[in-house]
């Protein structure tokens, strides 16, 4: 009788550990398995971008040179966004960054990119990026400093910039804070994309109003 119960009592936990193996193979097959990567990227578009078109001074096309090019930059971001995630603003004091959500390229690149194209759009004059290689004198130079450029709460973007405008040949800068809050569509990545192109577009749209203005003056 007692062999009888060892043969079962064998038996019982050879079929355990059998169980218990197929369920670790099972396991480790499932960890194995190639699984979606959930990150998606973005990135900033200037109007031209959006509408289709290229700015008169990025397509080929004569700018206006009887104005002068416009020299563009320093263009500065808060150290804070300079990482590959986007960044939401939770509160006054925390910041958020996105879990899956990144930029496929980095904003201190992209700001400069996407600002000197919008404003080669709005004042059909050639933008040269900063620095410009070239021992011509642009007719107007413009610094930007961006302090603020991000999603809040869930609820729209916030671009908060100094911007210095002036003309190497005959007057100093001249500096304007300016502030832009553009709405969301919704609280993801795609919409603050869009929102955070349309505070750029409008930005440079601000910017060609001073620099027509200063022009005007001289």
């Amino acid at each position: 009788m007692r062999s009888m119960r060892t043969r079962i009592g064998a038996r019982a936990v050879a079929r355990s550990m059998v169980f218990m193996a197929v369920v670790w193979v099972a396991g480790a097959c499932s960890l194995l398995e190639p699984r979606e990567d959930p990150t998606r990227l973005f990135v900033l578009t200037s109007i031209g971008e959006t509408a289709g078109t290229a700015a008169p001074a990025a397509n080929g096309a004569p700018a206006d040179a009887a104005k002068g090019w416009i020299g563009l930059g320093p263009v500065t971001v808060p150290s804070y966004l300079e990482r590959p995630e986007i960044v939401r603003r939770a509160s006054e004091h925390e910041l958020a960054p996105a879990r899956s959500d990144r930029w496929a390229e980095p904003l201190d690149r992209a700001v400069p990119r996407v600002l000197a194209q919008d404003l080669a759009h709005v004042t059909g004059r050639r933008v040269v990026p900063y620095p410009w290689k070239t021992t011509l004198v642009p007719a107007c130079v413009v610094a930007v400093d961006l302090t603020r450029f991000e999603a809040v709460e869930g609820k729209r973007v916030e671009l908060v910039a100094d911007v210095d405008v002036a003309r190497p040949a005959d007057s100093p800068a001249v500096r304007r804070h300016e502030r832009i809050e553009i709405a969301l569509a919704a609280d993801d990545g795609g919409a603050i994309a869009k929102a955070m192109s349309e505070a750029a577009a409008e930005l440079a749209g601000k910017i060609a109003a001073q620099v027509e203005s200063m022009e005007r003056a001289h």
